[in-house]
């Protein structure tokens, strides 16, 4: 059986997938929607380590030893994602990191999630409010203000700081997958905001250029969700992921 596994990212819910799932062709996959642990209702996690979130994701799909997976991972998923092919190569049809990157935290970034960190422990709303808020590019905001809010008000109910405190650091001790992607057996894409302030352009230009083969899309006007921005662009970008592996 093949089994596409949709990857949520941090502060979000598997609800976040819903609009693409119901533009794509599925054909012959199973498809799921894992949730993070610490959010969602989901459990924990003893460690802030991303290979112990990445098999609580496992520990919720329903699979045999011979089938075969599709990991798209948005965000902190894309870096799950990364894990979950690393952890099974052989049985990878594809990977697509959905506004996410397979590189570690540089120096700066560990030091903004240190940041982040003390701001959420100061006030945990706050920090949510603020840091969702941050995800969209200004110019769609006013569109997409009850999204927004909605995602704000699921995050409040949902997520209590510990969960924050042990994603953020999860994020940040995460190791590099650049050279297992640059080994892979597998097709890689990324779907990526050309207007994302945390996934800059040129950044993103360069790792892309390390990995030979890989398959990239930069949505004009979009900054880090384009599930929500442009939800129809993202899921033709899926489908097309789908149409290649038939």
């Amino acid at each position: 059986m093949k089994h596409l596994v949709f990857v949520h990212g941090f502060l979000e819910s598997p609800a976040m997938w819903d609009s693409i799932i119901s533009q794509i062709s599925i054909r012959a996959y199973q498809v799921h929607r894992p949730a993070l642990p610490g959010h969602s209702g989901f459990g924990h996690v003893r460690s802030s380590d991303l290979s112990a979130y990445a098999d609580a994701v496992m520990s919720q799909i329903d699979h045999q030893s011979q089938d075969n997976f599709l990991f798209v991972g948005h965000s902190m998923g894309g870096y799950i994602a990364c894990e979950l092919a690393r952890k099974n190569p052989d049985r990878t049809l594809a990977l697509c990191l959905f506004h996410s990157t397979s590189e570690a935290d540089t120096a700066e970034k560990k030091l903004d999630r240190a940041r982040a960190i003390e701001l959420a422990k100061q006030n945990r709303d706050l920090y949510i409010k603020t840091m969702i808020n941050g995800l969209f590019d200004p110019s769609r905001k006013d569109l997409l203000r009850s999204k927004i809010d909605m995602n704000i008000e699921n995050a409040i109910a949902n997520i209590d700081i510990n969960s924050i405190i042990q994603a953020q650091e999860a994020m940040s001790n995460r190791q590099s997958s650049l050279s297992f992607l640059q080994g892979r057996a597998f097709p890689l894409y990324y779907f990526l905001g050309a207007n994302d302030p945390r996934l800059h352009h040129e950044a993103m230009r360069k790792e892309l250029q390390q990995l030979p083969g890989a398959v990239s899309f930069f949505a004009e006007g979009v900054s880090h969700m384009g599930h929500l921005e442009c939800p129809a662009v993202a899921a033709s970008f899926i489908d097309r992921i789908l149409r290649a592996d038939c």
